[in-house]
């Protein structure tokens, strides 16, 4: 059964990198003049780009992953922070979907398996570990690292304080790996969940 955890939290970890990263790469190309190339579709459209290996390691082991973005060169403002929000918006909706399939399809109200039969408990694993680790990756890129959510959200409101954030990029790093580190990442990532399936709706 370790097993078969371990390879849905590998599983759940790069579908939510795909689904961070594949919306706000699409909304960059259509809203640029690039929306004509076909190389820059065939770049979007290879799913893959987006798992990053380092990523997949910490959200397996510490559910603080974080995907791998494609290196764009925004000049707008508003196009990046357009960007960042729709990160943070693709993570809260694939965290409240995972959460309502728990609540709603399996009837879970405190985190724990509730049904039997291996493929019933490989699926509620899945659905688990997607609400776990894209709650913890929201959590993530809520750390001003410049190339996270937060970082463009930043990048388009002040070019001056973007610029801050990359001048501080190690030190920001390294409280970052000191919270995941400590266990601060997952521990709040399962207090967002637990909180969202205990809430009364």
């Amino acid at each position: 059964m370790q097993i078969v955890e371990l390879l849905m939290a590998i599983l759940a970890a790069a579908i939510i990198m795909v689904l961070h990263e594949f919306p706000k790469a699409v909304y960059y190309c259509i809203s640029s003049e690039i929306r004509t190339s076909k190389d820059w579709w065939k770049k979007i459209i290879c799913l893959h780009r987006y798992i990053d290996p380092i990523g997949m390691v910490l959200a397996v082991v510490s559910y603080a992953g974080f995907s791998k973005p494609l290196m764009f060169r925004v000049q707008n403002q508003k196009k990046n922070f357009r960007m960042g929000i729709i990160g943070f918006l693709c993570l809260l909706v694939t965290c409240f979907f995972s959460v309502a399939v728990l609540k709603y399809y399996y009837g879970m109200q405190i985190l724990s398996v509730t049904v039997t039969g291996f493929s019933a408990i490989t699926a509620e694993l899945f659905w688990i570990y997607m609400a776990a680790l894209s709650a913890g990756m929201f959590l993530i890129n809520l750390f001003p690292v410049s190339i996270f959510d937060m970082g463009l959200c930043i990048a388009g409101v002040s070019s001056r304080h973007y610029l801050g954030i990359i001048k501080n990029d190690m030190l920001i790093k390294v409280i970052l790996m000191l919270a995941i580190a400590m266990g601060v990442i997952r521990y709040f990532a399962f207090g967002i969940v637990k909180l969202l399936l205990a809430a009364p709706f």
